[in-house]
């Protein structure tokens, strides 16, 4: 994996890889996944009666419409960046994923990690999700064509910000004014 160096002095960060990003990403989403889903689903149970009251028929349809669309949504737009905050502010401020990936956030002006720059970068995250979850939903809806354009667009304007330079900041980095390093040295 690349490395990169924020300056050229000899004390300065490695910024991390793409890969090792990429990598940590995934483990951080599956884990939200995993946790956001039965939470969301716990949530409709408790409030499923007054929701859509006793027909049975429907009851059914609406639950197997729950567990397998509304729930996944939920929980990918509204508890992975709240999984990633909360999972940021203890004591290490790494997730999971961060860990096993051996980096972390940092504030790029002092190098220090704000509770406020890591609640800006994981609020950040939330319009992405929402316009992922839009463009799956219009795959699933209007057909491929136009849920696979809705995704390009997201990708270009999304990813291809992180891929596309030179410090491996994604957007809601650069807005938030965070940086992703190695933990260690190599």
């Amino acid at each position: 994996m690349e490395q990169t160096t924020i300056t050229s002095n000899n004390n300065s960060p490695i910024l991390a890889s793409k890969g090792s990003r990429i990598f940590a990403s995934l483990i951080d989403f599956f884990i939200s996944l995993l946790i956001g889903i039965p939470v969301v689903y716990f949530i409709f149970i408790i409030f499923k009666d007054p929701i859509i009251g006793g027909d049975v028929a429907y009851d059914d349809i609406y639950q197997i419409l729950f567990i397998f669309f509304f729930s996944p949504v939920i929980s990918i737009t509204f508890i992975c960046p709240i999984f990633e905050f909360l999972a940021s502010i203890g004591k290490n401020t790494n997730t999971l994923g961060k860990r096993l990936a051996n980096i972390k956030i940092i504030n790029k002006q002092d190098g220090r990690i704000k509770k406020r720059n890591l609640l800006m970068r994981s609020l950040l995250k939330i319009p992405y999700y929402i316009l992922c979850m839009t463009a799956i939903y219009a795959n699933i809806v209007m057909g491929f064509i136009v849920g696979g354009m809705m995704l390009l667009i997201i990708i270009l304007l999304f990813i291809f910000v992180f891929l596309g330079n030179s410090t491996n900041q994604g957007l809601h980095n650069k807005l938030a004014g965070t940086s992703i390093i190695c933990s260690q040295k190599k």
